[in-house]
């Protein structure tokens, strides 16, 4: 029988499939994050983007985009995600799409629906469009969804792992971590990073600045440092 995941994650996966209010239908079930097939899942999570939040477009197929400073790091995501529905057994199709010579947009409907049905949904200040209109006139709701600590609840240790090592595999050097305009991240990082046993864990940021940098500074994690240094294969 098959085990659903606690905290949020759960409570996410299972509202969606009672309220059938996710952009698309669901996959078949929901993924599956015991016996081992959680830590690619939040290894994926940790790597996503969250600039001011994650924003979706209702029926969008957008997994996520990389900046031209990152193309180097498009042929590892992309290998996660193949894996990632290979071991969930989604019938997945993963497709690139470049914007602006260097600019890479990772498309697949059946995994963005899968991970953002993972998040936390954040109601559109009222300053942001709360509807987008798309290139065939159509009218689409926009939401903005964040990874926050309910996520983790009832989740083990080694999926706390993951998360802050697909964090790092995008974000990080040494032992500092350096995001823009991602306080939300930011703040679940350190929290995740003290509770893992790190030690002098200290943030920065350049507030006043356009983008705002946030950066994360810790010492002393060696289980961190393991995971970081294992991602999944």
């Amino acid at each position: 029988m098959r085990r659903w995941p606690r905290g949020r994650a759960g409570l996410a996966i299972l509202a969606c499939t009672i309220a059938l209010s996710c952009h698309r239908a669901l996959p078949s079930r929901p993924l599956d994050l015991a016996d081992g097939h959680g830590a690619r899942v939040f290894f994926v999570l940790g790597t996503l983007d969250e600039y001011t939040g994650r924003h979706v477009v209702e029926g969008d197929d957008r997994v996520e985009g990389f900046y031209c400073n990152e193309s180097a790091k498009v042929p590892a995501f992309l290998h996660q995600l193949k894996q990632l529905a290979r071991e969930q057994q989604l019938n997945a199709s993963i497709r690139l799409e470049p914007r602006q010579d260097c600019l890479t947009v990772v498309r697949s409907a059946a995994l963005a629906d899968a991970l953002n049905a993972l998040y936390q949904k954040r109601d559109a200040p009222r300053i942001e469009h709360s509807w987008t209109i798309d290139a065939s006139g159509r009218k689409r709701r926009n939401e903005t969804l964040w990874a926050g600590p309910e996520l983790f609840r009832g989740v083990t240790r080694e999926l706390k792992l993951a998360y802050v090592a697909g964090a790092y595999a995008r974000y990080g050097q040494g032992e500092v971590l350096r995001f823009a305009n991602a306080r939300q991240k930011v703040a679940l990082l350190v929290a995740l990073l003290n509770e893992l046993g790190c030690s002098n864990v200290r943030t920065e940021s350049t507030q006043g600045f356009i983008p705002q940098t946030n950066t994360i500074h810790f010492d002393g994690c060696p289980d961190v440092r393991q995971s970081i240094d294992r991602p999944p294969r």
